[in-house]
């Protein structure tokens, strides 16, 4: 069983036969990948070894996917087109399009996290560290040691580049063990980014905070703290913008009270700090998975936020709750035009 939420963007359009000029396809996130062997039945050994095998398995097919078809990545089909159109297209700003944004994540404190680690004196505890994931990209916070109220360090963000509001945003919590396996100590529940955004608050008109309960379904010990065990995180959102020249030293701008919107600019009250050499590690790090030039951050006209997209167009067609393979129906579609 192959379950998730796939995109095929059938991209650049054209005003000649086959009228696009090939087809892209992705997951949005990293998909549930599950399988069943044939075991006789009775036969102890055979079962422990196919458990073993299963899961080994399981994970490294999760993985391939994962670094093969969860975007940023995706698999490009490519029409077979006549010469003269051949040669006016750009592969390589097709196969692999700016993102949007950038968005900051600061996992600043946890509460009421379930104690895994039994103590001699006193109440079970735990070392708690986050894992932050969005599409393929996944980050790790630092581990706070026995403490089931953690609290991260202020300078720990973690940026993120972003392709689509509609990518899923994850967070999940574990405790970290020397000699056995992580503890999961649970998750947030799936959200995508715009979602995410939404449920948040604002402090100043620059950052975006909210609480977010977890899911603890799973998690040893976890029915006394179910409604309880919550995350405080924070958020920032940076445009890209591609086209203006030369400006890679200013500021970035983000919108505060609700998300923002990036398929049309809209006003901006304030334009947050940020460093440039953190934004020159995020050009490098485009530049050096899509094997392209990496786009430029700049600040748009005073008062408007927004992305300045390429005239190209593009044709998205949503597939939801694939289940099994070969995808048999389309359950939903999307069309978006530039």
């Amino acid at each position: 069983v192959l379950q998730g939420d796939v995109s095929i963007v059938l991209r650049p359009l054209l005003d000649v036969k086959p009228i696009f000029g090939g087809a892209q396809i992705f997951f949005l996130d990293v998909p549930i990948v599950d399988y069943d062997f044939a075991v006789s039945k009775g036969n102890v050994a055979a079962e422990a070894m196919t458990t073993v095998v299963k899961s080994s398995l399981r994970k490294a097919l999760r993985n391939e996917i994962q670094n093969m078809l969860v975007i940023p990545n995706r698999l490009l089909l490519q029409m077979r087109l006549p010469d003269k159109v051949e040669r006016t297209l750009d592969w390589g700003a097709i196969t692999h399009p700016m993102p949007e944004g950038v968005l900051r994540v600061r996992v600043v404190e946890g509460r009421d996290l379930v104690g895994s680690d039994v103590a001699l004196f006193g109440n079970a505890t735990s070392d708690p560290y986050c894992v932050v994931m969005i599409g393929a990209q996944v980050l790790q916070t630092t581990t706070v040691v026995r403490n089931n109220n953690p609290v991260w360090p202020e300078s720990e963000n973690h940026d993120f580049l972003f392709y689509c509001m509609r990518q899923q945003f994850r967070i999940e919590v574990y405790d970290e063990d020397m000699l056995t396996a992580d503890d999961f100590l649970g998750r947030t529940t799936k959200l995508t980014i715009r979602e995410v955004l939404e449920q948040c608050d604002t402090t100043d008109g620059k950052h975006f905070t909210g609480w977010f309960y977890l899911d603890l379904d799973g998690v040893d010990g976890g029915s006394a703290m179910e409604g309880r065990s919550r995350i405080f995180i924070e958020l920032q959102v940076f445009a890209l913008n591609a086209q203006a020249p030369g400006a890679a030293d200013q500021t970035p701008t983000t919108r505060a009270r609700t998300p923002p919107n990036l398929d049309q600019e809209e006003s901006a009250d304030s334009s947050p700090a940020c460093d440039p050499g953190r934004l020159a590690t995020l050009g490098a790090m485009f530049s050096a998975r899509c094997g392209s030039a990496a786009p430029q951050v700049v600040a748009p006209a005073p008062g408007r936020v927004g992305v300045r997209r390429p005239n190209i167009g593009v044709l998205v067609v949503m597939v939801h709750g694939v289940r099994g393979l070969p995808v048999a129906s389309l359950a939903g579609m999307r069309v978006e035009m530039e």
